[in-house]
């Protein structure tokens, strides 16, 4: 009994999670949205995406990128949309790490209303 509660403790120490929001309620775009012209924000339509790293015990294999996590989601976005999204408004960047023991995994998660090119 004492094994497994040793055990359980033990496995609680070399695990945790943890998450920061890095933007809340803004425009976020990886192209130059021209605010000259007319733009439409579908607030009934949320779309999400991110971008991963992962890493083996104390190794990082990689770093993720907030702006790359931008980019993947307008592109998956994109790719189920009729209509051209330029950006995406009322977004939520956050920053989240999952550690278990020997491997981790870190990743910033987008999410937010499209910006379509006005009729």
């Amino acid at each position: 009994m004492k094994r497994c509660v040793l055990g359980l403790s033990l496995c609680c120490l070399f695990a945790g999670c943890a998450w920061r929001t890095q933007i809340e309620r803004g425009v976020v775009s990886t192209s130059a949205i021209d605010f000259g012209k007319r733009y439409e924000v579908d607030t009934s339509k949320k779309i999400s995406g991110a971008d991963r790293a992962h890493g083996v015990w104390l190794i990082p294999l990689g770093s993720p990128d907030a702006d790359l996590a931008v980019q993947k989601t307008l592109a998956d976005a994109n790719k189920k949309s009729a209509r051209k999204i330029v950006g995406i408004a009322n977004t939520e960047v956050k920053f989240r790490l999952l550690w278990l023991y020997l491997y981790s995994q870190r990743w910033y998660s987008v999410e937010g209303n499209p910006i379509y090119e006005a009729k």
